[in-house]
């Protein structure tokens, strides 16, 4: 991600954005795009910490200070705020902490709309300091693309990819735009600049379509239609009667033919264990994302969750277990190295149960699901938990998507920029069903 400073921090939240924007990397080695800084377009009522222009869309980040750092956020956009429980009061009377920085958003939707550029996936980001871990908001917010959250690497890069199935991604073209609409006095930026961020010269359904990536192309051989046979070589009308005849006679044969093998063992068991086909071996599933091959090496369905998980996340599973845990373990070699990608996939009996879940899930030091052993995947608890793991979610309906990157050799981070790119690629990864 190339980052475009245009005006100052207006607060540590700005500055906190501004710090996890640039941990996300330059160019597309994690998520790609270009960030304006301190944006303030023209006829704005106000500035933006971040106008975050991804290939898959546009994050418009504004932030917010709280009085005091809080534990649990509960943020409705259209109703006061609580921190801890306790309500969020403000001097103005306003209704809660982000009705002002909400205003140039609105500015901002206008233009884009005006310029033509309203069908471009815009995600409204309300950056929350100095520190909240868990961050509550009603459905309809969500539905609507509005998100609060706290400015962790881990946070923005969630909302960066999950714009990435999006059927109108973002162009060089329109990318180009979108600069001149909202930042007229920064420098243009070429057309090969904004490819070595990520985006495309045009887009195809094919190209914006991330579901479809996966998919296999099959190719099937035209089939001639048979030729219309002639009124002449039309067969006599005894013909079918007699082959129906033929086959009664066949049939009775081969009845009195197996009565009479009937006291042979060896018969009877043939006939009585039909021929099954074997499932594929994991190891040969392979799935490739961004030129990278990933080789599935075992997988696993169980109907609970609660046994599977540790730390925070087992014990909130004890609570309200997830009604199917679907997991899969994928190994990718990067750089010479091979990384271990884990992924579970929660599911849940509402869209409220998973969003919850996820929340709890995204916050640092909550727990997880354990990942399968590689030897023994199918044996019951033959489980373990990855140290160092980079860690990603994403929720879709009722599935909470939770992955692990980890180096099968040497120490791994959290941090490390190449395992939090495998993490954003294994959104992308099948697991069976």
């Amino acid at each position: 991600m190339r980052l475009v400073r245009i005006g100052e921090d207006t607060s540590q939240v700005g500055a906190d954005v501004r710090v996890a924007l640039t941990a996300l990397g330059r160019q597309s080695e994690v998520a790609g795009g270009l960030a304006l800084i301190g944006a303030q377009p023209p006829n704005c009522p106000g500035q933006l910490d971040a106008i975050a222009v991804l290939p898959q869309g546009i994050l418009l980040i504004v932030g917010v200070e709280l009085p005091d750092p809080a534990i649990r956020l509960e943020a409705p956009l259209a109703a006061a705020w609580k921190s801890d429980g306790w309500p969020i009061g403000r001097p103005d009377g306003a209704v809660n902490p982000a009705v002002e920085s909400l205003q140039p958003v609105n500015a901002i939707l206008a233009k884009l709309h005006a310029a033509g550029l309203g069908g471009i996936p815009t995600r409204t980001v309300v950056a929350v300091g100095p520190y909240v871990e868990t961050v509550s908001q009603p459905a309809a917010d969500l539905e609507r693309g509005l998100h609060v959250v706290y400015p962790s690497v881990s946070n923005l890069l969630d909302l960066a990819t999950g714009l990435s199935r999006s059927n109108q991604p973002c162009s060089i073209e329109q990318a180009q735009r979108i600069l001149a609409e909202l930042a007229p006095d920064s420098p243009p930026l070429s057309a090969e600049a904004l490819r070595a961020e990520g985006f495309r010269d045009t887009v195809s359904p094919e190209v914006a379509n991330a579901d479809t990536r996966l998919l296999p192309k099959v190719v099937s051989e035209p089939v001639e239609p048979p030729a219309a046979e002639p009124a002449a070589t039309r067969p006599p009308r005894w013909l079918p009667i007699a082959a129906i005849a033929l086959i009664a006679l066949l049939l009775v044969i081969g009845i009195i033919v197996a009565l009479i093998s009937g006291g042979s063992g060896g018969g009877r068991d043939a006939a009585a264990s039909p021929v099954e086909s074997p499932e594929p071996s994991p190891s040969l599933v392979s799935t490739t994302v961004d030129g990278h091959d990933f080789a599935r090496t075992a997988a696993r369905k169980d109907v609970t969750c609660a046994g599977h998980a540790f730390g925070d996340l087992a014990a909130k599973l004890q609570g309200q277990d997830c009604t199917r845990l679907l997991r899969a373990e994928y190994e990718v070699a990067v750089d010479g190295r091979t990384a271990r990608i884990s992924i579970a996939i929660v599911l849940f009996g509402a869209p409220e149960q998973a969003m919850e879940f996820k929340q709890t899930a995204q916050v640092p030091g909550s727990g997880g699901i354990k990942a399968l052993d590689l030897k023994e995947p199918e044996r019951t608890g033959a489980e373990r938990i990855l140290h160092g793991a980079a860690f990603g979610t994403s929720v879709r309906e009722t599935r909470v998507r939770l992955i692990q990157a980890v180096w099968a050799d040497g120490e791994s981070s959290p941090t490390d920029k190449k395992l939090i790119e495998l993490v954003q690629h294994a959104r992308e990864l099948p697991v069976p069903e």
